[in-house]
């Protein structure tokens, strides 16, 4: 992954458009997860799905951390442990073009690091395939949806290529993956290195795109410290803090803390401000299979800003970042203690 002319200063983003208007009115942004848990995922999902400025429409998933029927039956077994009711829809088991490459060193074989969640309500689940899933939300939507995706680009890939009209319908990606920097190896940037067709389709859709590379990920990190203060904060906390200790990432393990890769691209989404950003246009390059070592090309100053169409944070207030994490995620132990 390589960068070109990175900026010294970009821009603290400010919250998105309408986002004050929506507070005043009670309206929510429509969003569609696409989501392949994942310990990670789920530290990212819970704060997100009690979110009062979002309406999640969906959560897809996909074919990643572990298998998609795996990752489905984790996200519906973290549904019936929060009590919630979202569709969710199984989605692709494979890359476009390229076998699974899973994660299992990462995430354990279960994709949660072995920690039990209910057993999953089959009845959540939509019919059908998961283009077609997309397809009826954004249809059915009186407004631009918005798509949160912090696993494997498959799914997106697979709407725009059967459906390329829903690029009109989509507001915003927001992703994880890529990278600014230096190049890392595949394994620091997993989600675009493993479907890197699917990645280049979805950046050249013409959406709007946030891309929350390995370096912000790498800067967002949960000490001892903060960890017993999550497992303090109730039975939610308790959960995501166990999954969290049995996060086995070399590039986690290397430094002290645990690093938050999918919780950091769910609160750009929610609290931008917290980040400062820049502009670019960024090219993925797939290497040839087998290799997974796939370059995500940023330039930030070398191009026309016309062609700058993707949101790179390249810096983040690690301190506000990290009590906003743990005041959210203890703001979910509060709600679910109050309905009991």
């Amino acid at each position: 992954m390589t960068a070109h002319s990175a900026p010294s200063l970009g821009e603290r983003p400010t919250p998105k458009a309408g986002a004050a208007s929506r507070a005043e009115d009670n309206r929510r942004r429509p969003v569609i997860v696409d989501t392949d848990p994942g310990i990670d995922d789920v530290a990212a999902l819970v704060p997100l799905l009690f979110d009062d400025t979002v309406d999640v429409k969906l959560i897809a998933t996909v074919s990643g951390n572990v298998d998609v029927r795996r990752t489905t039956a984790n996200t519906l077994g973290l549904l019936e442990f929060l009590g919630l009711d979202i569709p969710v829809v199984k989605g692709s088991e494979a890359p476009l073009r390229r076998p699974a490459v899973y994660a299992p060193q990462v995430h354990g074989e279960s994709g949660i690091g072995g920690v039990a969640l209910p057993a999953p309500d089959p009845s959540r689940l939509v019919n059908g395939d998961v283009v077609e899933a997309y397809r009826d939300v954004l249809e059915r939507s009186a407004e631009p949806v918005d798509v949160i995706a912090i696993g494997p680009l498959t799914n997106l890939g697979a709407l725009f290529g059967a459906y390329p009209q829903a690029a009109e319908r989509i507001g915003r990606i927001t992703l994880m993956g890529g990278s600014f920097g230096p190049k890392y190896s595949w394994a620091c940037d997993f989600n675009i290195a493993v479907d890197p067709e699917a990645a280049r389709i979805v950046f050249g859709a013409g959406v709007p795109i946030d891309m929350i590379g390995v370096e912000i990920g790498r800067k967002t990190v949960l000490d001892a410290d903060d960890l017993a203060a999550l497992a303090g904060s109730g039975p939610v906390g308790g959960l995501i803090a166990r999954m969290l200790e049995s996060y086995h990432d070399d590039a986690v393990t290397a430094k002290p803390g645990v690093q938050l890769y999918d919780p950091a691209t769910v609160l750009f989404y929610l609290q931008p401000e917290l980040y400062v950003a820049a502009e670019a246009r960024v090219d993925i390059v797939p290497q040839p299979y087998p290799s997974l070592h796939t370059i995500t090309e940023v330039r930030f100053m070398d191009v026309p800003v016309s062609e700058r169409t993707v949101r790179v944070p390249i810096d983040v207030d690690v301190y506000r970042f990290r009590d906003a994490y743990l005041e959210r995620v203890a703001r979910v132990d509060r709600i679910l203690a109050a309905r009991r």
